[in-house]
């Protein structure tokens, strides 16, 4: 997918990983379907999707699933980063007593609050004083791009099966988010140019979602590993399981190689929950 993929961006101190791959995925669908590149704004998915389709007011996460059906069933439209920038919240903190957010909205200047969804927040006075939050009204000409049909699979029964047909997705040009649980392998992916170690039942750290954008099987590795040679650089080792699966992550430019990882197939077969594909935009 890579003539497909928008710019890697930086989540920053929330977790809404989910926003940003679903996001990501659905970029590339325009891009492919509609020859344009687009920048369609994580702020505005979230707040959806936290205040009405999976809600809470603290503690962040979302489904990819969710996410996709919920923009399916309604028609909802995604609408453009310029019109609700993201807020990575650099500041924010946790008041870990009351389970509440301050300074989530520190040097931030569009809609906010100290919530998950980051809607906004405000009073009215009548027969009593009424407060509450409020959804901006970013988009009021129903601008943006919607989701004709999404679809999960994986099953962890047949998972090599699973694998392979999601092979033949990428190779189609296909837009797929992964959720796995998070490893400190994949963490520490920065320290080896994006290469992903394998290391059996290595403890989860979580979930992450992210943008799975391409694949090399390890056949393909000598063509890679000439070119390195060329470039004075240091061989890939083959990955474990068969090759390896390349995924666009939301933790800036300097997380691996770019904003990009190479997991080992074995490392998707052993930590895969689900994958989310997009099919088809308009």
């Amino acid at each position: 997918m890579k003539p497909y993929i928008t710019c890697v961006k930086h989540q920053g101190k929330r977790g809404t990983c989910t926003a940003f791959a679903n996001t990501s995925a659905l970029e590339s669908a325009v891009w492919w379907q509609y020859q344009v590149q687009v920048a369609l704004s994580e702020q505005a998915l979230y707040n959806r999707a936290r205040r009405q389709w999976q809600p809470g007011d603290f503690g962040d996460g979302l489904v990819s699933h969710t996410a996709f059906q919920h923009m399916v069933t309604e028609k909802f439209p995604l609408y453009f980063e310029n019109q609700w920038n993201y807020n990575p919240s650099p500041f924010r903190e946790i008041l870990a007593p009351i389970k509440a957010y301050k300074a989530s909205c520190k040097n931030y200047p569009e809609t906010c609050s100290d919530t998950t969804h980051q809607s906004g927040f405000a009073c009215k006075d009548s027969n009593w004083k009424e407060c509450g939050f409020y959804v901006p009204d970013k988009n009021p000409a129903n601008l943006g791009f919607r989701i004709q049909k999404s679809s999960q699979y994986w099953d962890p029964k047949d998972k090599l099966y699973y694998l392979n047909w999601t092979r033949v997705y990428l190779a189609a040009g296909g837009p797929i988010v992964i959720t796995l649980s998070i490893n400190q392998s994949l963490l520490a992916a920065s320290q080896h140019d994006g290469m992903v170690g394998y290391l059996a039942g290595e403890a989860s750290l979580g979930l992450l979602a992210m943008h799975l954008v391409g694949m090399i099987d390890n056949g393909d590795l000598a063509k890679v590993n000439a070119l390195r040679a060329d470039a004075g650089l240091a061989a890939i080792a083959d990955g474990v399981g068969g090759g390896y699966m390349i995924v666009k992550n939301a933790f800036g430019n300097c997380f691996g190689d770019g904003g990009f990882a190479y997991l080992p197939y074995q490392t998707v077969l052993d930590n895969t929950l689900a994958m989310d594909i997009v099919d088809g935009v308009y």
